[in-house]
């Protein structure tokens, strides 16, 4: 496996408070990897700086084999049209249909005639397991579930390489964010996915991510699998599993 996405000693300043202070860590194309860590330890503050929705101060990210030090807005808007972002909100135009959410990434990205955009529009409202029907329903007349997963098929409306997700199952019921945490997985492996996932829950840590680094003290804890960081002789990882093990779950 190589690196599609490698952060080195990332510093990051917000109102005059430092986030990260060297923060490193690197996800693998093709795996589920899971972005960690207590309130407040930066993880939204890092995948916007991925993202290109937020800066950094000093080190770097390295994204597609692209710098985003000194990155041109020509290999932005590049980068842009490579990943999908499923916010925690999922951030659906509340005044469009579903099928018009989807469809107006297409439109403003490639010029394709509407009946072709009409197919596409359909084929990931399939792909996200939503009713045909749901394509002519508003936000505001869908659930939770129904919401995630719209806003995962507008995310999937380019094709990326890259999927971001800032926790997904975040207001789900269990049953709902179970079904949420095997979509992510399938898709992962139907379509060849990297899935980069902000995540406190402890089923998604431990049934669906492959990696993980945990961050703390504005540094990367650990990066690696489950197993490894549970065996880890650090203080911090062991009150940050405490703190998320309810139900005994992980």
């Amino acid at each position: 496996m190589q690196p599609i996405i490698t952060v080195k000693d990332l510093v990051t300043i917000l109102g005059g408070r430092i986030i990260h202070d060297g923060l490193s860590f690197h996800v693998n194309e093709g795996e589920i990897f899971g972005i960690l860590g207590g309130s407040g330890s930066g993880k939204s503050t890092v995948l916007r700086a991925i993202t290109l929705l937020g800066k950094f101060q000093k080190g770097d990210i390295e994204i597609l084999g692209k710098s985003l030090k000194n990155i041109t807005d020509e290999d932005s808007d590049m980068l842009r049209l490579k990943w999908g972002v499923l916010f925690q909100s999922g951030a659906l135009f509340t005044s469009l249909s579903v099928a018009e959410n989807i469809a107006i990434v297409l439109k403003e990205h490639i010029n394709l005639s509407d009946d072709l955009i009409e197919e596409i529009t359909k084929l990931k409202i399939r792909m996200v397991g939503l009713p045909d029907y749901s394509a002519n329903l508003y936000p505001r007349e869908l659930s939770g579930g129904m919401k995630k997963r719209a806003s995962l098929a507008r995310a999937l409306a380019m094709d990326p390489k890259i999927l971001f997700l800032d926790e997904p199952t975040s207001g789900l019921d269990p049953i709902g964010a179970r079904a949420f945490d095997e979509l992510i997985v399938n898709l992962r492996d139907m379509l060849g996915l990297t899935v980069i996932m902000i995540t406190h829950d402890p089923d998604s840590i431990q049934n669906i991510l492959d990696r993980m680094v945990i961050i703390g003290d504005g540094r990367d804890l650990i990066e690696g699998t489950l197993n490894e960081a549970k065996s880890s002789n650090n203080p911090s990882i062991s009150r940050f599993f405490a703190n998320i093990d309810y139900n005994n779950k992980v």
